[in-house]
């Protein structure tokens, strides 16, 4: 039976491996062994699988390039944790500042086609419509993006879903009861049927 030490041993054995030989197949038996790690913090950070996956490779390539630069006493888990809260945090700020900068220019164009006699009423609630879809559960936005974005018919969005039409109906009722209360809470009054 092996020891706590020989065990520990043998988990950082590729990453050894890899700082004294810089060996690529050393390297992809970390990134396998440590992956799950990474992508889990960068997941439950972002809230994003695919900014998570983004935030993966760039630990990994971090730990590629900073290998000779981390100490050996250093315990790899640790160090991946660290790094990949940070670039995750890092991720998520950088992409809130692209929604808020996005939502402001949508509602600039908006005010600019006010101004210019396009006073189409529906025109301001579509940046705020974005946002709020954005901060809708995976399960509601799919279900909207599906029958409206996508423009499915009941069946589809159901098989989509993996759930009967009746199911797939009650759930876009409730994901649009949903959105409406996101849009009443940021001051917008809107019925289902304008949304």
């Amino acid at each position: 039976m092996k020891t706590t030490d020989q065990t520990e041993s043998a988990a950082s054995e590729p990453w050894r491996q890899f700082q004294r030989t810089h060996s690529e197949t050393a390297f992809a038996a970390v990134v396998a062994r440590h992956v799950s790690l990474v992508y889990g913090v960068a997941w439950r950070v972002t809230g994003n699988a695919e900014a998570a996956r983004d935030v993966v490779q760039i630990v990994f390539l971090e730990l590629f390039r900073k290998a000779q630069m981390i100490p050996t006493e250093v315990v790899l888990p640790g160090w991946l944790y660290r790094a990949a809260t940070f670039a995750a945090r890092k991720a998520h700020r950088s992409d809130q500042r692209r929604l808020t900068r996005e939502t402001e220019a949508m509602r600039q164009h908006a005010l600019q086609s006010d101004l210019a006699g396009e006073n189409d009423p529906t025109a301001e609630l579509l940046p705020l419509l974005d946002e709020a879809l954005s901060r809708l559960p995976d399960g509601d936005r799919q279900a909207l993006i599906l029958r409206y974005l996508s423009q499915q018919n009941w069946h589809d969005v159901g098989e989509s879903l993996g759930v009967t039409e009746e199911a797939a109906r009650k759930r876009v009722e409730r994901a649009l009861d949903r959105l409406r209360d996101g849009l009443r809470q940021r001051g917008v009054a809107v019925s289902v049927p304008t949304l």
